[in-house]
């Protein structure tokens, strides 16, 4: 069975993860659930072992069932952030057509005494269109390739402030029924969004967008079929006039010119006037109307039909179908390479470890565990491979003689699953440049897309520099890059690697939050294997 990634997904997947972050039960059920569920649906499917999208998409169904099958939290974020989406798609859907219609019923209202003017017609309904449609494209490319015009669209602004108003208040109506403590919860997963905009920011323009070209859709839906039924139960009289002295030859030219990309398969007489009907329903306003040819007056209605169908609708259908085609690619580009996500990873598909009297494998040193592999793992799943997780370490030099490569390795191991593949040594005046981190991640082409763990003290609180270090390395890297901050207390005789004190741990954290990086987290390299 093939589960597509949707936003509303990407949204319960925050919350779940935010969920466990806060009990902190991930690491004592997931790895269950994946022998129990995922492993099993993985097999069927005929999925690799290490397809982290199917396995988080499947970890997340599983999730979503087990909410129902115990009754509780009523309404996820993701299935609030659809239902929004659905009440303002009929809202929009409504608003469109109904403001199509009134503008077009409105601008055709005809008492007799002077023909509609077919010039201000298409300017309105027409060029003003093109206009339109031409901006949408013109910023859209520029919003792709330059950052500066990411957020230019005032009409996606408004579209999204108002998607955050009825969104707020269908959250506040539907967590109202539940627990304070889950409430809680939601709300913060919810919130938490915002701190993810680097990574999945783009997918939320999508739906904005989507709801636009819906509108345009039903908005020229409505000029359409408004146009149709006034011609069919009313007698309309269609002219053209201009201040400029266009001659009817220069205009026919014009209005054939204009015709062109539906003249090919539509007979001339339908396609647009003829010369001799351009001229006979010409408006000049001295002579009022009975110079008019009946004939003129009504040849029109078909080309501007066509006009509104072919300069009105199309493109913007075009546009729609670019939204629908765009939020899927956008969606299937998230690699969910979130700290988050590779600490759930990790849970799902390391197996547990616990003691036993006949140990498989020789005792390990001091540094990992001196324990044996479950027998169900072994047999039925085996883990992810350490050399598909590498990750250099990035140490102060000034505490790099007491932390050797060997228990470094075993300690990002047992906290973090990866593999060391390089330690490098830095000092003070590194952390003053981009050209500085660029000469320290020289790195071999094969570890170009290892992970980064910076080892701090904690003891000294992160001051601006070591967070200026941060930022310069995140931009040095590039976003898709996970980069861990490792965190160890005062050093001992015997070791560097001692537990922090719990304040600073709690400081280093709100500093590291602070960054809103979505791919940066604080480990702890102590004696406790946490992470958050």
């Amino acid at each position: 069975m093939k589960l597509p990634w949707r936003i509303r997904d990407v949204i319960d997947l925050e919350y779940f993860l935010h969920e466990g972050a806060d009990h902190g039960a991930l690491s004592q059920t997931d790895r269950k659930t994946y022998l129990e569920y995922i492993q099993p649906a993985l097999i069927k499917n005929k999925k690799p072992f290490h397809d982290k999208k199917s396995i988080l998409r499947l970890w997340l169904e599983h999730k979503k069932n087990t909410v129902k099958i115990r009754g509780e939290d009523k309404i996820l974020p993701g299935e609030s952030f659809q239902t929004i989406f659905w009440f303002m798609l009929l809202f929009i859907i409504a608003a469109g057509i109904a403001t199509g219609s009134g503008a077009t019923l409105s601008f055709l209202f005809y008492k007799g005494f002077s023909p509609i003017n077919v010039s201000a017609f298409l300017g309105i309904f027409v060029l003003l269109q093109v206009i339109l449609v031409l901006l949408t494209v013109t910023l859209s490319i520029m919003r792709k390739h330059v950052r500066l015009f990411h957020n230019l669209s005032i009409t996606h602004k408004i579209l999204g402030s108002l998607f955050a108003r009825l969104s707020f208040t269908l959250r506040e109506t539907a967590v109202s029924a539940l627990p304070a403590k889950d409430r809680n919860r939601l709300m913060a997963a919810i919130g938490r969004g915002k701190g993810k905009q680097s990574r999945y920011g783009f997918i939320f323009f999508w739906p904005v967008f989507i709801l636009m070209q819906v509108f345009a859709v039903c908005f020229n839906m409505g000029v359409l079929l408004s146009l149709i039924l006034k011609v069919i139960v009313s007698d309309l009289a269609f002219g053209w006039q201009s201040t400029l002295q266009f001659s009817a030859q220069a205009f026919h030219q014009a209005v054939v010119l204009f015709s062109l990309p539906w003249s090919w398969f539509v007979p001339p007489d339908l396609a647009h006037p003829t010369i001799e009907q351009i001229e006979g329903s010409r408006i000049v306003l001295k002579d009022g109307i009975y110079h008019l040819s009946t004939s003129g007056m009504i040849s029109w209605w078909p080309f501007l039909c066509f006009a509104i169908a072919f300069y009105g609708l199309l493109p913007r259908v075009i546009l729609l179908l670019t939204g629908i085609i765009g939020q899927r690619r956008a969606i299937a580009r998230i690699d969910f390479q979130t700290a988050e996500c590779d600490q759930l990873i990790r849970n799902l598909t390391t197996p547990k470890i616990r003691t036993s009297g006949s140990p498989i494998e020789p005792a390990l040193d001091s540094e990992s565990f001196s324990s044996t592999i479950q027998q169900n793992d072994i047999l039925d799943n085996p883990p992810l491979p350490a050399t598909d997780n590498p990750i250099i370490a990035i140490v102060p030099d000034d505490i790099d003689e007491s932390c050797p490569i060997d228990k470094l390795q075993a300690r990002i191991t047992r906290v973090t699953g990866h593999r060391l593949v390089q330690k490098i040594s830095f000092g003070a005046e590194a952390m003053q440049s981009i050209e500085s981190i660029q000469e320290i991640l020289n790195l071999t082409p094969e570890n170009r897309n290892a992970g980064i763990l910076v080892l701090q003290e904690a003891w000294q609180p992160p001051i601006r520099e070591a967070l200026l270090f941060l930022v310069l390395l995140r931009k040095t890297i590039g976003n898709q890059t996970i980069i861990r901050i490792g965190l160890i207390g005062k050093p001992q005789p015997a070791t560097i690697f001692t537990l922090p004190d719990s304040n600073d741990m709690k400081t280093w954290k709100q500093a590291v939050a602070s960054l809103g990086d979505p791919a940066m987290s604080v480990v702890i390299l102590g004696d406790t294997s946490h992470e958050s």
